[in-house]
């Protein structure tokens, strides 16, 4: 009886970790396919999450499917959940480990507290809700 236990514990933390991770819609004008399906880019257009809580608009995607990573140059994103707005020149989110890492110039207003910060470079752990600024940053 406890192996039956122990196996089902397994089974239902493991699909609640894969059902963690988002998917994106795509908005723009010109996709581009390739690597079998793999890889996915765009210009000039939005991304948002499936779930809504994610908002990109940005002059260049790139989607990699392997990875389950999203990267992202020139633009903002809007995470509704936590209130934030970024404004970035290079974003990645990576949906294995649930970050979001911001760099080359980062500008987050939190719409909730009004506050602003800017940095170098910004990593956002969306599990843990935690948000860490490297280099030099101003709040």
């Amino acid at each position: 009886m406890k192996n039956k236990f122990v196996i089902l514990l397994i089974y239902f933390i493991s699909i609640y970790e894969i059902s963690y991770a988002e998917k994106f819609i795509f908005e723009s004008s010109k996709i581009k396919v390739s690597d079998n399906g793999n890889i996915l880019t765009t210009s000039q257009g939005k991304v948002e999450s499936d779930n809504e809580d994610l908002l990109i608009t940005a002059e260049k995607f790139k989607y990699i499917k392997s990875l389950d990573l999203l990267e992202a140059i020139d633009g903002s994103a809007l995470l509704k959940k936590n209130n934030l707005k970024m404004f970035f020149k290079k974003i990645q989110i990576n949906n294995k480990d649930f970050t979001i890492n911001a760099s080359k110039g980062v500008q987050i207003n939190d719409l909730e507290n009004s506050l602003d910060i800017e940095g170098e470079t910004i990593i956002f752990d969306r599990k843990n809700n935690i948000l860490k600024a490297t280099n030099a940053f101003n709040i």
